[in-house]
């Protein structure tokens, strides 16, 4: 299993603002959060190139609030999609990634101080911020 240190990481955005139409990535997070207080599984689509493994850290970004932590636990072929993600077009060719419930947060300032970037578009690979992203969790959650 990796550790914060040699994990790759992995971002996503969430809409500020619920769309009225068409997938609404805040819908989505809504419905994690919700199946999270269910003890079920939380799961999100992986990046387009599907290079996330088991171990890596994937991030939630929440525009001008901070910015989430969650482990991956495992990666599903695309058929294990939620039901409910069949409006997002585009890609049901992405694999599934079953998330741990949060396990550590920068919140705006700490993030971009830590040299986070203040727009997030899609789920992508993080490499630039990685090292300052690191020693901001380890200087703020002793234990990593």
């Amino acid at each position: 299993m990796n550790t914060i240190d040699d994990a790759e990481y992995f971002i996503t955005p969430i809409a500020k603002d619920f769309k009225k139409e068409g997938p609404c990535s805040r819908k989505d997070w809504g419905e994690q959060l919700e199946r999270a207080s269910e003890f079920k599984q939380m799961m999100w689509d992986d990046t387009p190139k599907n290079d996330s493994k088991k171990g890596d850290i994937f991030m939630v970004w929440h525009h001008r609030m901070g910015v989430t932590f969650h482990s991956v636990q495992d990666v599903l072929p695309p058929s294990k999609r939620l039901p409910s993600w069949s409006n997002n077009v585009g890609q049901g060719d992405r694999q599934v990634l079953y998330i741990s419930s949060e396990f550590a947060r920068l919140e705006w300032d700490e993030w971009i101080n830590a040299g986070g970037h203040p727009r997030c578009m899609g789920t992508s690979s993080v490499k630039t911020a990685v090292p300052t992203i690191i020693d901001a969790l380890k200087k703020k959650y002793r234990y990593y």
